[in-house]
């Protein structure tokens, strides 16, 4: 896998209805670019933070929900495939109050920095994920809802 830097300057991995929506003009949204515009990865980390993101990290960046209509109709027309959408407008839902700290794992938030305006809702959109040193600490972490492995550690949430 790519490192997110390299996702970010050429978006090749992105699908082509993220791609088509972030460089046409013609689309007629206005968006703030992709979720990965907007963070930043301690090196090392990038493996295990794409596999805990997963598509959330080219989902793009619109003010309002008519934006993000505006923007499947756009690719919709084009046949261009699936694309997702984080509105930004509006209060942020409360976040999940932080789990406690388990032995072997850490808070993403070691690791990722969310930077710009939408940094909130980004991280919102994030949820409650965990770094897990292997497969046995993020099961135990857990507790059965979600893990993903990524061959540098695996994530929980």
């Amino acid at each position: 896998l790519r490192s997110l830097e390299e996702l970010e300057a050429t978006r090749a991995a992105y699908g082509e209805a993220a791609r088509l929506l972030l460089a046409s003009p013609e689309a007629g949204i206005a968006h703030r670019g992709s979720v990965a515009d907007h963070v930043e990865v301690e090196p090392g980390a990038e493996r295990v933070v794409e596999a805990a993101f997963g598509d959330l990290l080219q989902y793009v960046i619109v003010d309002t929900a008519g934006d993000a209509a505006r923007g499947l109709a756009f690719v919709h027309q084009r046949n261009a495939g699936r694309c997702g959408f984080l509105v930004a407008s509006g209060e942020v839902p409360q976040a999940l109050e932080p789990r406690e700290v388990a032995a072997g794992a850490r808070a993403l938030d070691t690791v990722v920095r969310i930077n710009g305006p939408h940094a909130a809702q980004i991280r919102w959109a994030i949820g409650d994920v965990w770094l897990a040193d292997d497969v046995d600490a993020a099961l135990r972490l857990s507790s059965g809802t979600s893990v993903r492995t990524s061959g540098q550690g695996a994530t929980a949430s």
